[in-house]
């Protein structure tokens, strides 16, 4: 009867012990992440001049069979009062539409016709913030020291914005990809970058919309 229990036990004890390791064990067939970054590809490659402030990054969609209208970018912002001496606090900051100070559009792609080609699984993204004043370039007239530049590839076609919507007054104090992100009710938080002008904390999230 003991030899019984005991054998009994030691079987229950094995298989709890090897389910144990195998769910400590790493996946053999993890997930694809959602947004894989290009662009700085080392440690390092983000700290050259002149391209320290830029950002290139391919974005998984949704699956976009049966869609006129592709992936849409936009960027919301919201300001915080802060102490003008104060260090700025960099942290992660997903910003939904309804909490948004400012919101505008910065690129998509469309379906115009049957016989256009379906639209792309993967966008790449570019976002560079250009420092007029380290270029050296920055005119009496100009609204602000940044130019933010954003182009948006889709199977080879490229659109650009760059407009007066474009412009950012203060110190770029920081940017922060969110390359752990997961789509959830049609969004990808891409990344954050912040900005403080004086008193006012400014944080920008580029945010990829689904297709349509």
């Amino acid at each position: 009867m003991r030899r019984t229990v005991l054998a009994v036990t030691l079987l229950t004890l094995g298989t709890a012990g090897w389910a144990a390791l195998r769910s400590a064990a790493p996946d053999p067939n993890p997930p694809a992440p959602m947004i894989v970054q290009l662009y700085p590809k080392g440690p390092t490659d983000g700290l050259l001049w002149p391209h320290n402030n830029t950002r290139l990054l391919s974005v998984r969609l949704p699956n976009p069979e049966g869609k006129t209208k592709g992936a849409t970018a936009v960027i919301r912002t919201i300001q915080e009062k802060v102490d003008k001496d104060a260090p700025p606090v960099i942290g992660s900051r997903r910003l939904a539409q309804k909490e948004s100070k400012t919101a505008f559009e910065l690129g998509r792609s469309v379906r115009l016709a049957d016989d256009d080609p379906p639209l792309a699984q993967e966008v790449i993204l570019c976002i560079q913030i250009i420092d007029l004043d380290e270029l050296q370039k920055r005119r009496p007239n100009d609204p602000g020291r940044y130019k933010l530049r954003f182009g948006m590839q889709e199977k080879g076609s490229t659109m650009f914005e760059g407009g007066d919507k474009c412009w950012i007054e203060g110190h770029l104090a920081g940017t922060m990809p969110h390359l752990d992100a997961k789509w959830k009710d049609g969004e990808l938080h891409v990344m954050n970058f912040f900005v403080k002008n004086g008193e006012t904390f400014t944080v920008y999230d580029v945010v990829v919309r689904a297709p349509e």
